[in-house]
């Protein structure tokens, strides 16, 4: 179970197949969120991708960290601007494992084209939602990531302040055919072991492996959850997905990314109001 071909079944919707290859996934792997607070957990070696050329970094001023205000001192993960004053990340970054409530809005800030130290623009939350069939409370309960609610680990986070920066476009609704085989993409993050400088993994592939989850064959670390998939569309570079978990493994699936394109985000209230 850790190859493309033997995933391509799992395309389609739900079906018994797909829950049990899920189990099957997760009794052979480990399946770890990404939240830079858990970073002080051993991180597999691995070969880090580039960062952001200069060239580049004025395409991808939309991207930038989330940064957690606590106890503890800052933690974060990645986000990216599809509107002016709305962000899209992973729902973990934004809930508090222990409790299961999202976590406090003044906690919680966003800072664009984030670089050494400096950013483009910040705002911090004004409203946080995460997505209708993500269940707050079951990394509480269970201390452990569910698989059934990685593809719906997605939040939007309404900022104060609108920041003039362009937003980054989310691809129209993927349907079933989108994805079926290996596609080129794109992830932007700002890793844990490197959180003042985006990361650019400019050579991924992604493929669906199950219903609104995809499979993605680049290696990742702490801080890249919450973090942009891009494909190539009509617009550009549009985001397709959001990093949800790693796995750790010999397999070819080395992360998990939650579907996140328009009809997705279609159920959330956030979006709605954007429209």
């Amino acid at each position: 179970m850790n190859t493309w071909n033997e995933w391509t079944r799992c395309s389609a919707a739900a079906t018994a197949y797909c829950r049990t290859a899920w189990l099957a996934m997760a009794g052979k792997h480990t399946i770890r969120l990404l939240f830079a607070l858990l970073f002080a957990l051993p991180v597999q070696a691995q070969e880090k991708p580039p960062t952001i050329s200069e060239h580049n970094r004025a395409n991808w001023q939309a991207v930038g960290r989330i940064g957690i205000l606590n106890k503890k001192g800052n933690g974060g993960c990645t986000g990216v601007l599809i509107a002016p004053d709305l962000v899209l990340t992973a729902a973990h970054c934004v809930v508090n494992r222990k409790t299961g409530r999202i976590r406090p809005f003044y906690r919680v800030q966003f800072m664009a084209g984030w670089h050494n130290g400096t950013h483009l623009g910040s705002a911090s939350a004004a409203d946080i939602e995460v997505h209708p069939d993500y269940d707050l409370t079951q990394l509480a309960q269970t201390n452990r990531v569910r698989m059934d609610y990685i593809p719906n680990d997605l939040a939007l986070v309404r900022l104060k302040n609108a920041l003039d920066i362009p937003p980054l476009p989310v691809a129209a609704p993927l349907g079933d055919k989108k994805l079926l085989n290996p596609t080129p993409v794109r992830l932007l993050a700002y890793r844990g072991d490197r959180p003042e400088i985006l990361s650019d993994y400019d050579d991924c592939l992604a493929q669906k492996i199950g219903p609104e989850l995809l499979g993605l064959n680049c290696a990742v670390v702490s801080g890249v959850s919450g973090s942009p998939v891009f494909m190539a569309g009509l617009q550009g570079w549009e985001v397709v997905g959001i990093v949800s978990s790693q796995v750790l493994g010999k397999g070819e699936v080395r992360a998990l990314v939650a579907q996140a394109d328009r009809g997705r985000l279609s159920a959330m209230k956030l979006a709605e109001q954007q429209q």
